[in-house]
This record gives structure tokens, C-alpha cells and sequence, in this order.
């Protein structure tokens, strides 16, 4: 399914990335394009393109109470793709964009 930008042209979008596997579905089908823009800083429930280290990942971002990054995949049947980069381990995130969507997903129960 792919994505246009929305009518009369406008989009706030900075890039555009097309989705290669089945990591964000529902939301993003193989194939999709996402748009993100660039922010300054995150909040729990973003979905965003993310460093976790090693590899770029969209991913939906929070925090948990001790400061620990967990970058979850938003496809649930693959939860044990999750990302927990803790605190004490000194790793920032690098965001490179929030993805543009209309509402974001609920943040899943853990």
C-alpha cells in the first residue's frame, strides 16, 4: 500500500522511508512509506526511527521509571524484537525522526 502526501501538496514531513518488513504492522505494511520530521526530544508513545546501537529501527519510544530506553516494535507478535537500553549503561538514544501519523498506537502492556 503505498502512502501520497496528503491533498493540496503540504506535508510537515522532512524525509520518507519505505518500510521493508513486518515490524510495524498494522500500522505500516511491507512496501508503505512513512514520512517523519525531526524533533528535538521524544515522549513515551512516539513512534520513531531510532539508533539502537547497531541498527536503525522504527520503533515506539518510552521510558520506564528507572530511566531505561525501550524501543518496542509495534507489530506485538514480534515483542521479542524489543529493545531495553539501560540506563546504567550510559547509551542515549538517537532519534533521527518522528513518524507522521494521524493517532499513535497505545503503548502496549509489558
Amino acid at each position: 500500500m503505498r502512502k501520497s502526501v496528503p491533498d493540496g501538496g503540504y506535508c510537515r514531513a522532512d524525509f520518507a522511508l519505505r518500510i521493508k518488513d513486518r515490524e510495524c504492522e498494522p500500522y505500516f505494511r511491507p512496501g508503505d512509506i512513512v514520512y517523519l520530521e525531526r524533533v528535538g526530544a521524544l515522549s513515551d508513545g512516539d513512534v520513531a526511527l531510532l539508533f539502537d546501537g547497531r541498527s536503525a529501527v522504527i520503533r515506539q519510544y518510552c521510558e520506564d521509571w528507572a530511566g531505561n530506553a525501550c524501543l518496542l516494535t509495534l507489530n506485538r507478535a514480534m515483542a521479542e524484537r524489543d529493545i531495553i537500553l539501560p540506563a546504567s549503561e550510559g547509551r542515549p538514544v538517537c532519534c533521527f525522526g518522528r513518524v507522521i501519523m494521524e493517532e499513535y498506537p497505545p503503548m502496549p502492556e509489558r
